[in-house]
């Protein structure tokens, strides 16, 4: 079952999915039926205190990482099994063991592939909400999705917050969600889409309608509300809106409520190579730093980058990573550092990067 990707409206571009990918089981001190909270962190210390760290050594892929506090949860499949089930892991954000795995049916292996991606905790600690699809084993699409709320200690029992086909109240259908994030206790944000399969790439791509946010008051299945056009967005503690927008793909801009967008920074290319946009954002502290997609010089191909811009202090741009292929960025809070979703010469994993 494929996944789906971030771009823009009207003409937008189109990227392939950072969410298309399974994470494979890896040895660990967790087991299916444990409860899905972390074990105290100060027991488990990282396995090297460098950067930049890797945090996962799975032989399969770890994907979709969000951070809140300490505590990093992602996506991580089971390749090995028939079905191909994607769980959801914690492990504390410096490194260190699994502090805790939950799967789909309590890790028992079914004819369907259960998909669990795009986790994010909630302020206090309590819930976590995270997108929830259901198809065949192969199949390029889901049959079901749907963004879902459980309480932390049980997954396996959420409730449906937005349907899988969902109307945007702007003339659209969506039907994917991506960087789920909490915009208080009692909001979620996404950014939403449609997505549909590319037979000429084999994947599937997402079309980018924009950032939503959604009530969870109401108690059950509920309308998105639109917030901004966005192609990759984050959020700080100031409660400022930063995006990508379709407008201006190589740029980052702060939105405040009621206030028109402020350019925060603009990325260019390097050397003979052309940006030819932005598909992640993370704002780490304050400096944001971008995913960027280079043109190269004849014979041509493609480059994708981890930047960053200093913009308080009146630095310039500054690649922080430049080999294999990054997918996702996740802010670790308070900190200026990041965790990337990162394939390189095998299945993605996940590391952390110091921003400076």
């Amino acid at each position: 079952m494929a996944c789906g990707t971030l771009t823009g409206p009207a003409k937008r571009p189109r990227r392939r999915s950072p969410a298309c990918v399974l994470a494979a089981l890896a040895t660990s001190a967790c087991t299916h039926g444990e409860p899905f909270a972390p074990a105290p962190l100060e027991t488990r210390p990282p396995f090297a205190t460098a950067f930049p760290r890797r945090l996962t050594f799975n032989p399969g892929m770890d994907v979709t990482p969000s951070v809140s506090a300490d505590t990093l949860v992602f996506s991580r499949g089971e390749p090995q099994r028939a079905d191909r089930d994607v769980c959801l892991a914690v492990l504390p954000v410096d490194g260190g063991v699994l502090a805790a795995q939950s799967c789909p049916h309590e890790g028992v292996a079914d004819p369907r592939q259960d998909v669990w991606l795009e986790p994010t905790i909630s302020p206090d600690r309590t819930q976590v909400a995270f997108v929830r699809q259901s198809g065949q084993p192969g199949a390029t699409l889901p049959d079901t999705r749907a963004l879902v709320l459980a309480s932390r200690d049980r997954p396996d029992s959420a409730r449906v917050v937005v349907p899988g086909t969902y109307d945007t109240g702007r003339g659209q259908t969506g039907n994917a969600f991506r960087h789920v994030s909490w915009l208080d206790g009692g909001t979620l944000r996404f950014l939403g889409g449609l997505e549909f399969y590319d037979a000429m790439s084999r994947d599937t791509v997402l079309v980018a309608y924009g950032v939503f946010r959604v009530d969870l008051s109401s108690g059950g299945p509920g309308l998105p509300v639109w917030e901004a056009d966005a192609l990759a967005y984050d959020t700080e503690a100031d409660g400022i809106l930063y995006v990508v927008p379709p407008s201006d793909p190589t740029a980052v801009y702060a939105v405040t409520t009621g206030g028109a967008p402020t350019l925060l920074a603009r990325f260019g290319t390097t050397d003979a190579s052309t940006l030819t946009g932005l598909t992640e954002l993370a704002m780490a502290d304050g400096v944001p730093v971008v995913i960027g997609t280079f043109q190269l010089p004849p014979p041509g191909g493609t480059s994708v980058q981890i930047l960053m811009q200093d913009v308080g202090a009146g630095l310039q741009q500054k690649t922080l990573w430049s080999t294999g292929l990054p997918r996702r960025l996740a802010a670790v809070p308070g900190r200026r550092q990041v965790v990337a979703q990162i394939a390189a010469g095998g299945a993605p994993e996940l590391w952390l990067l110091e921003v400076r």
